[in-house]
């Protein structure tokens, strides 16, 4: 016994591919570092600022 499967409706087949593509677009990433510097004359820590 088989069943024939009716071809997708145009409504059904852009609101699909809708759906995908709004699944398949980058999340943001977020990311964060912690930075640790040293300077040993006054001139070093104007340039930090």
């Amino acid at each position: 016994m088989t069943k024939t499967i009716p071809a997708l409706s145009e409504d059904v087949k852009d609101a699909l591919v809708k759906n995908i593509r709004r699944r398949m677009t980058p999340q943001p990433l977020k990311i964060s570092a912690d930075v640790e510097m040293k300077c040993f004359q006054f001139d070093g820590v104007l340039h930090i600022k």
